[in-house]
């Protein structure tokens, strides 16, 4: 369900190529191929409508070239249904556990230099405290003059 609700969300926000990709590439899509073709031709129907409407530039030229991912229902209460699948499946986390992950986030940009290897960071406003950000600091003009470009008697602009 989660995956079709993917493909039916990015036909609806005009993305028929990567929901093509998505339907014919994940893997739970595909056992759905094998195990429900039924509802996996649905799917396919829909690309295929999706692509139609989009070469007409979004134009509806007639009730055939309508693009409706949700069948005539309603987009928030399949959003719930999803919701209540994934939140099902899902159990609770300690919260610590949110508190690793930033730290290992942080660390990870500061090896890869996205920001300073010290200094504290805050993480609600996303900004690092007593950290200068690259091109922070103004360009500076030269001091002294490098050398002289010499060009031959022949050379035209």
């Amino acid at each position: 369900d989660v995956w079709e609700h993917v493909v039916r969300e990015l036909v609806d926000a005009r993305e028929p190529a990567a929901a093509r990709d998505v339907a014919r590439g994940a893997a739970p899509l595909v056992a759905l191929k094998g195990s429900d073709p039924e509802r996996y031709q649905d799917l396919e129907r829909l690309l295929v409508t999706a692509d139609r409407f989009e070469r007409l530039g979004g134009e509806s030229y007639g009730a055939s070239d309508k693009c409706d991912p949700w069948d005539g229902g309603d987009r928030d209460a399949k959003r719930r249904r999803v919701a209540d699948v994934v939140g099902n499946a899902v159990g609770d986390v300690a919260p610590a556990r949110l508190a690793t992950l930033l730290g290992a986030a942080l660390k990870w940009r500061a090896h890869v230099g996205a920001m300073a290897a010290r200094g504290r960071v805050d993480v609600f406003r996303g900004e690092a405290k007593g950290a200068k950000k690259r091109g922070d600091e103004p360009a500076k003009p030269p001091k002294r003059a490098a050398g002289a470009i010499r060009l031959g008697a022949g050379s035209r602009p």
